[in-house]
């Protein structure tokens, strides 16, 4: 037992956790789907979980509605210890989605500078 005891420390010391950062999301219409990595993840309001380095390609969709496309950028950063851990930026993004003009095609539209907060305002 007494040999044991130092790789149970080290077992119970260095588990396995993961680390997420979480983009929160509204619209204007609610209930619009939003996609990532070409996979419809949830509808609006809602929260996207992120684990790994990048920057991920987000839209949010709704019949009728013009698709908007958004940047979410996760990178590390580190604290005054030195230690590293993940941020997001936008971590909040509230967007109003614009109707379709009768007979138009459902376009990508460009990110605004004010439909989303960065993280570090």
């Amino acid at each position: 037992m007494r040999r044991a005891l130092p790789w149970l420390l080290v077992l119970a010391l260095g588990g396995c956790t993961t680390e997420y950062v979480r983009c929160t999301i509204e619209s204007t219409p609610t209930s619009a789907e939003v996609w990532l990595g070409g996979v419809q993840r949830d509808s609006t309001p809602c929260g996207l979980l992120f684990d790994e380095v990048g920057t991920y390609d987000v839209f949010i969709k709704k019949p009728g509605y013009v698709t908007l496309k958004r940047l979410v950028t996760v990178f590390e950063d580190k604290d005054v210890r030195g230690d590293t851990f993940l941020r997001i930026n936008p971590d909040h993004m509230t967007v109003t989605l614009d109707p379709l003009e009768p007979g138009g095609a459902p376009e990508e539209r460009a990110p605004a500078a004010t439909t989303t907060k960065p993280y570090y305002q």
